[in-house]
């Protein structure tokens, strides 16, 4: 037995421990978070092309790491603002981070793509932008206009991420079992993502009924 591949939950791990080692060094320094961002979106880069005549890996891809370097970027750069009291700034702050990043994204497309699987730079930098572009949107939601309520259809799946992640492991063979199959028109086209929504709906309601029997799973 080897090690192939860590997994979709191996990968996540790995890049919330090395960015929880980060942390634990660096506190909430925005500057130096940056910093060790943009370290880690060369190293993803010289996963492509050679900046430097070795490769350096932390564990499969940088990318990982820089998704999750990215998020603790704006959570350091909100908290600092907020105890600086310049948090007017945070707005202006995150919309350079999102116009950077799509920039950056854009400008590799074209060597590498936009590819998820391979991990490209591309697909890292134009994720982070889109993810600090629903922060945005969250903030103003929640901590502006104070509309908190509709979280609570979907806050199983945060309070309980795990199980939530595996529940679906857990119908799957249920249904291949009993023989149940849905028709093509309800996994294709606009009617699938709709399926797609009411069965994640589905599942995130499971892992609250099982979260109020108590049964969670825990690291």
């Amino acid at each position: 037995m080897n090690i192939n591949w860590w997994g979709i939950l191996g990968l996540i791990g790995w890049g919330y421990l090395v960015n929880a080692l980060v942390y634990f060094l660096l506190r909430d320094r925005p500057g130096w978070i940056a910093l060790v961002c943009l370290v880690f979106f060369l190293m993803n880069i010289n996963e492509f092309v050679a900046l430097i005549p070795f490769r350096v890996n932390i564990v499969v891809s940088a990318s990982n790491h820089a998704s999750v370097m990215s998020g603790m970027l704006v959570t350091t750069i909100l908290i600092w603002l907020k105890e600086t009291g310049r948090v007017k700034h945070l707005i202006p702050i995150l919309t350079g981070l999102i116009v950077l990043f799509l920039i950056f994204g854009f400008i590799c497309r074209p060597l590498w793509g936009i590819s998820k699987i391979r991990a490209t730079p591309s697909w890292t930098a134009i994720c982070t932008s889109i993810n600090i572009v629903f922060f945005i949107f969250l903030y103003f939601l929640t901590d502006k206009l104070k509309i908190t309520r509709w979280a609570n259809v979907i806050s199983p799946a945060g309070e309980s991420a795990l199980t939530c992640y595996l529940v679906p492991y857990l119908v799957y063979p249920v249904m291949a079992l009993i023989g149940f199959h849905l028709p093509q028109v309800l996994i294709t086209g606009i009617v699938g993502i709709i399926k797609s929504v009411v069965f994640s709906l589905l599942i995130i309601w499971i892992t609250g009924l099982l979260a109020r029997l108590n049964v969670r799973l825990k690291i």
